[in-house]
């Protein structure tokens, strides 16, 4: 009833709302829908269809089809439409296939189409489904490039083992064709002994597993086999894996050339410091006995000619071992085995003992040599003084061999400070020949000079330099010259160093010793000047300066009072000598006894009647703290405070002329392990010198013999002898005697590359000795071990002090 009530023009029957239904369903697609009857008209088209084509509804209903088409396309439909006449059953009905549609304007384009039929009573009608494939046919041309254009292999395999799809990188990498590798199962080409794994990666990718990276090997139509470097991921749902390979045969054959050339390398390496350790041994060995007999034989009474000759071989001695010690310090840089040992040691007093080194060969020269210290530089740092004193030592020498006339002067300044320490500028500069821009560029390579006349002229190995920058990078620092040729040079070179905590027994001053002196300092040189006038200030000393005898007596015309007077030899005009004649007869009486003070690097003859008639004392350049100090005081009237108040740092202290009776200072009862009958001779005749008897054995063995029969305090163990070396004999010890008894194990060894310190400590001998024995660091070490023995012997019997 309500239905009939309704306005008519609202009423819609079931079919009617039905229609509407699916025509809102046809029209909401985003696919084209045609139906066309049996003739190939067309019947109805939703709104895609329109957009898809360009038509309006008006232009397309009741048309042909194949307006839609271009040919052939068109004389296919027309077939479709014969064949359906004839049969009565269309062909392409649940048939979907890619074709060609046509626009409007003429375009042409990709689409997929499908078509079902529906029948209405008598009449049928086929109803088209039309995707347009523009962008996928795009998308799959820009693929194709790419497939077609890798340098890489691409694929497409299926699960069922045969490849789909295949890029032409395969031919060039293997030789087959694609029909030729699609043909066969792709495991039929894969290396027989990579069928496993290969079988577990398809394993992986088919249960999910996504990109995963492996190897194999695949045969290559020669009947070689290439090695295939794989990444895949698979597409669960087409059963289809995606891969690239790419051939890393050749990088395979180079990395495993790499690690053969990296094992020779290592065996190169190997043998040459086996090479250079035995040629430290047979270089060492008989060192020891040209050094060690030359000193021996210096300590007897010769004539003034003999010592001249003696002198000489010990000259010629040292200078070839400090070749050697080059060569060897080099060599354990490029291994990268040099170890930096830190310890507080004065800045000064070490700077002032490489000064003393060359103060000979600067006075032959007559060169000056100075040095200068920042006054803001702590007295003691903590540093590897060792190799600092061998850089410095280094470039001083250097200065020297190239500087024929001037000075050479070394100064030291705080670059920077920090929390974390102290960065040091030190600045060798000469008068010398200086260096051209283009040989500065290879200066600091290992065995080279600044050209091949350089080596005939002033010899050298070229390797000073070399080591002297690789130490001071060692130490945190960098090393670089600064030169002009024909205007000297200065080589810099800064270190990071800290504050020492702890510092060795320093000079100390009484209070009162130079209280209220004044002291006239004169020299034309600005560094001595300058150095001398800071150690006087830093000693409560009043000090003036004059920088030319003129300037001097000026001061002392003029009424200046001075206790005593320091006067530079060495300067123009007049020289230091002719100053204090000239103060001698200057009328005021003070200055006919005030104490004078010579300071000169010549040590001509006439100095020692100058000394006495006119000066009261001489010191030498370069300038040392300890030897001004020692002056000051003298000529101060303090001679007495000296004695016990001047004492440098322990590890500075030379060796002292009592050494002859360290003996009976220190009583040791001491082995020699020695099987060089020459060394033997040079180590017994050396701890003669310094008051020690000893027994001799010539190998482990006899070591072992030896310490049955009787107890020793220290052994001197060589490391290479026969039937059983020193380790061997070091580890049987350490074995056998408990620790109250053992000797202490010192070794004397040739070698002295890389380790080998190291290697003898990790053997358990207690401490190292390297050939040629040095008198001083043998000193050191029976005086450190023989007061460590008392303390032990103290430690395990505690009467052995009461019975002393």
């Amino acid at each position: 009833m309500e239905e009939l009530l309704k306005p008519k023009s609202l009423w819609r029957s079931p079919i009617e709302v039905n229609e509407a239904k699916i025509q809102a369903i046809l029209e909401s697609t985003v696919d084209s829908i045609i139906t066309i009857t049996e003739t190939g008209l067309i019947d109805s088209v939703n709104s895609a269809t329109l957009t898809l084509f360009g038509y309006t509804r008006e232009e397309l209903l009741g048309k042909n089809v194949k307006m839609l088409m271009p040919a052939p396309y068109r004389e296919e439909h027309d077939q479709y439409l014969a064949n359906y006449t004839g049969t009565g059953r269309a062909k392409i009905i649940g048939i979907g296939r890619e074709v060609v549609g046509q626009r409007k304007d003429g375009t042409k384009f990709p689409l997929y189409l499908s078509v079902g039929e529906a029948i209405f009573g008598e009449s049928r009608l086929f109803t088209g489904i039309i995707r347009d494939l523009s962008s996928i046919k795009l998308l799959e041309e820009e693929s194709k490039g790419f497939f077609e254009l890798s340098l890489d292999m691409l694929c497409v395999a299926g699960f069922d083992g045969f490849f789909k799809r295949l890029s032409p990188a395969w031919e060039k990498a293997l030789g087959f064709t694609a029909e030729e590798l699609t043909a066969k199962p792709f495991l039929e080409l894969i290396h027989p002994e990579d069928h496993t794994s290969t079988q577990q990666i398809l394993t992986q990718l088919a249960t999910g597993q996504d990109v995963v990276h492996f190897e194999n090997r695949f045969r290559h139509k020669t009947g070689t086999y290439r090695w295939l470097s794989w990444r895949a991921t698979m597409n669960i749902e087409r059963q289809l894996i995606y891969a690239t390979a790419r051939d890393v045969t050749q990088q395979k054959a180079d990395n495993e050339a790499l690690k053969l050339a990296q094992i020779e390398a290592l065996e190169a390496s190997r043998i040459k410091s086996e090479f250079l350790a035995n040629m430290s041994h047979e270089i060492r060995t008989p060192m020891n006995g040209v050094i060690g007999m030359t000193g021996l034989l210096l300590k007897t009474a010769l004539t003034p000619e003999q010592q001249d000759y003696v002198e000489t071989i010990r000259l010629s001695g040292d200078h070839l071992l400090t070749i050697i010690n080059d060569i060897l310090d080099f060599s354990k840089i490029e291994a990268g085995k040099l170890q930096l040992e830190e310890q507080p040691f004065e800045l000064s007093s070490n700077i002032e003992e490489v000064l003393i080194l060359f103060s000979a060969r600067s006075e032959e020269k007559n060169i000056e040599l100075t040095y200068a210290v920042d006054p803001n530089l702590p007295a003691f740092i903590q540093s590897d003084v060792t190799r600092l004193r061998q850089i410095l030592a280094n470039l001083i020498s250097n200065a020297l061999k190239f500087t024929e006339a001037g000075e050479i002067s070394l100064e030291v300044s705080l670059q920077q400070q920090s929390p974390r320490g102290l960065e040091l500028l030190f600045v060798v500069k000469d008068t010398g020949i200086g260096i051209s821009e283009e040989n500065q560029r290879h200066l600091f390579q290992a065995f080279v000079q600044a050209d091949a006349s350089t080596t005939r002229k002033f010899g050298g190995t070229g390797l000073g330099l070399a080591i002297s920058l690789r130490l001071a990078q060692l130490m945190g620092g960098k090393m670089w010259v600064e030169s002009r040729e024909g205007h000297g040079s200065s080589f810099c070179f800064t270190i990071k160093a800290s504050k020492a905590d702890t510092m060795p027994q320093q000079i100390r001053i009484p209070s009162s010793a130079f209280h209220g002196k004044r002291v006239l300092l004169v020299d034309d040189h600005p560094i001595n000047l300058r150095m001398l006038k800071q150690y006087c200030k830093n000693w409560g000393l009043w000090a003036m300066t004059a920088n030319s005898p003129q300037s001097a007596l000026a001061m002392l015309n003029s009424g200046n009072d001075f206790d005593f007077a320091i006067l530079d030899y060495q300067m123009p005009e007049m020289n230091g000598v002719q100053l204090a004649q000239q103060i001698r007869t200057l009328p005021n009486p003070a200055l006919a006894n005030m104490p004078l003070i010579l300071f000169s690097s010549m040590d001509q003859q006439e100095h020692k009647t100058i000394v006495s008639d006119l000066f009261s004392l001489k010191i030498s350049k370069p300038l040392r703290q300890s030897q001004l100090w020692n002056a000051l005081t003298l000529v101060a009237g303090s001679a007495a405070s000296l004695k016990t108040t001047n004492k440098l740092p322990a590890q500075h202290r030379s060796v002292p002329e009592s050494s002859a009776k360290m003996g009976e200072l220190i009583p040791l009862r001491l082995l020699l392990a020695e099987d060089n009958r020459i060394n033997q001779k040079v180590a017994v005749r050396l701890l003669e010198f310094l008051g020690y008897s000893l027994d001799v054995a010539a190998n482990g063995l006899e070591v072992l013999d030896a310490l049955k029969r009787q107890p020793y305090d220290l052994i001197l163990m060589d490391c290479q002898m026969p039937e059983m070396d020193g380790f061997e004999a070091t580890a049987q010890i350490r074995k056998d005697w408990p620790e109250a008894t053992r000797p202490v194990i010192v070794a004397i060894t040739a070698n002295a590359l890389a380790g080998d310190r190291e290697k003898c400590l990790i053997a358990g001998m207690d401490d190292y000795l390297s050939k040629p024995l040095n008198e001083k660091e043998l000193v050191d070490i029976l005086r450190k071990w023989g007061n460590q023995l008392l303390n032990r012997a103290v430690e395990f019997n505690p009467q052995y002090s009461k019975q002393e």
